[in-house]
């Protein structure tokens, strides 16, 4: 956004982090560009009220390394989340089509969409907890609009997610 128009740089905060792209998460490091002095001033007075400004020797490596030697991983990482993907997809389109994938977008995070069953989000979460034995994250919880949806992590071994499509698949089969 920054880079589109000069004259919007000093108005836009950039924040990056090597997290979720390469599970470094617990680490809490991130990138935060602020090319405005008088915003970036104020932020960092903020974080510093908040006890989020110091980062550790080892976060500080492992980003350093990511970014550095993480490229053929990573080009690895998305041909290998995209056959995950792929699998799901065929998977559901052959034994559960009432489900229906929503593409992710840059994600390793797939949302399902049951709405064409008709259950109530209670309902829905009961039968992938104690039917399917699954621990999905309900779309409802994200807000309104992510009733009857549930969002799938795929960054899992393909045995992991074969054991949780065929669980799936016993747990609604019934309503196909």
């Amino acid at each position: 956004m920054a880079s589109i128009r000069k004259d919007f740089s000093d108005r836009i905060i950039t924040c990056t982090a090597p997290s979720k792209t390469f599970n470094l998460a617990g680490l809490q490091t991130s990138n935060i560009f602020i090319e405005n002095e008088q915003i970036r001033n104020r932020f960092k007075q903020e974080m510093n009220t908040t006890c989020y400004h110091e980062l550790n020797c080892l976060g500080i490596l492992a980003t350093k390394t990511a970014y550095t030697y993480g490229e053929e991983w990573l080009e690895q990482l998305l041909v290998y989340l995209k056959g995950n993907i792929d699998y799901i997809k065929d998977f559901l389109n052959t034994y559960l089509p009432k489900v229906k994938v929503m593409e992710p977008q840059g994600s390793y995070l797939l949302w399902l969409d049951f709405n064409a069953y008709g259950l109530s989000n209670d309902e829905l979460d009961e039968r992938m907890l104690h039917k399917a034995k699954l621990w999905l994250n309900p779309g409802i919880m994200f807000g309104k609009e992510g009733s009857g949806f549930e969002r799938l992590n795929v960054a899992s071994p393909r045995s992991v997610i074969e054991q949780a499509m065929h669980q799936l698949y016993e747990a609604f089969k019934e309503f196909e």
